[in-house]
């Protein structure tokens, strides 16, 4: 008489081996996913930015507040634009002017920045959709809705007690984000630093 072997969901030998082959795969996504978001802060150089606005999150914890940089918001001044950014910005300016929704952002923005010794802060010099050949740039998406540059550090949660030096901070102008900007021109925020 012949057996057949059981099908392999029903056999204890190679459903464990399955499991135990899942939960591997599960484990390197995982620690890939993590090897990723610390790339920025591995391969990247600190550098400081000028927080112009706090806004305070109504709907998360009270320690939470969302930053404007300097380069957060397209400028006004058209010498700081490149001629792609110009186009860009003015047809992202008529496409919410008639509330339409074919206006494609995905494009990425890149700000070049350039250093000032005297105030220890790097400030936006140029915006463009090509990416610099040299020289530190930071990285972003156009938000049509939120009118402004996003760079995924514009979140963070503070110690209580320091909200409103925060706030007092940005008044003088001495409210600064330090950052970990990658070469890439990826970045995440490490902190706020008041200076003096």
């Amino acid at each position: 008489m012949k057996t057949t072997a059981p099908p392999p969901w029903k056999d204890p030998k190679k459903l464990g081996l399955g499991l135990f082959a899942a939960f591997l795969f599960q484990l390197l996504i995982l620690s890939g996913l993590s090897a990723k978001g610390l790339v920025p802060r591995f391969m990247s150089t600190r550098i400081k930015v000028r927080v112009t606005e706090l806004k305070e999150s109504n709907w998360r914890k009270s320690n939470h507040l969302r930053l404007d940089f300097e380069f957060s918001k397209p400028p006004k001044d058209n010498a700081l634009l490149s001629d792609d950014a110009r186009i860009f910005f003015k047809a992202m300016e008529i496409s919410e002017q008639n509330n339409s929704n074919d206006f494609n952002i995905s494009e990425p923005i890149f700000i070049s920045l350039k250093f000032l010794k005297n105030e220890d802060v790097w400030v936006p010099f140029n915006f463009s959709l090509e990416k610099p050949k040299d020289g530190k740039f930071i990285v972003g998406k156009a938000s049509r809705h939120q009118k402004q540059i996003l760079f995924g550090i514009e979140d963070f949660y503070f110690r209580e007690g320091n909200k409103e030096l925060y706030k007092q901070a940005v008044v003088g102008k001495k409210l600064v984000a330090e950052i970990f900007l990658a070469p890439n021109g990826q970045c995440q925020i490490k902190t706020l630093v008041i200076q003096k």
